[in-house]
């Protein structure tokens, strides 16, 4: 079954938003961009931390796919650099897949820990989990509405 079917168990197309992959190793990379441009987004590669942090300035990306043993900066330093300026989404995805690595990948930032081998319709399903969680976050508002016919002023909690 392909990755965009729309049959039961398949995958649907995304709204199209760019994710930042940052993986040093080609094979692993390629897969992962080839998983998530067959579901609808865009995808920009880099192989290192600090190319990753060069680049998220402007790209402005909607998620950021990250390796955690990466050269130079690894992933769990790179991700801590990412928080100290942006709220972004970042997923890590990793060999490392002791309880102790999944915990500092989370505390450093990370918003979801994925381990190595995982299936491509995990990868898709997990990005496409952690853009609605975030988009939801970011979308909630509150609305002022006050009246004339009386002082009182209601609050409203809505969504965008």
């Amino acid at each position: 079954m392909a990755l965009g079917s729309s049959e039961s168990g398949g995958l649907t197309a995304s709204n199209g938003g760019m994710v930042l992959l940052v993986e040093d190793d080609d094979r692993i990379s390629r897969l992962e961009r080839f998983v998530l441009e067959q579901v609808g987004y865009r995808v920009a590669c880099v192989g290192t931390g600090e190319e990753a942090l060069e680049m998220l300035p402007n790209t402005a990306p909607s998620l950021v796919l990250l390796g955690a043993m990466l050269p130079q900066m690894d992933g769990f330093t790179t991700c801590q650099k990412i928080r100290e300026s942006s709220q972004v989404p970042i997923i890590m995805v990793t060999a490392m897949d002791r309880d102790e690595d999944k915990v500092r990948g989370l505390e450093m930032g990370a918003d979801d820990y994925i381990t190595k081998p995982f299936s491509t319709h995990e990868l898709a399903s997990r990005v496409k989990s952690v853009l609605r969680r975030t988009k939801t976050n970011r979308t909630k508002t509150t609305t002022i509405v006050t009246t004339t016919a009386k002082t009182d002023i209601v609050f409203f909690a809505s969504q965008r």
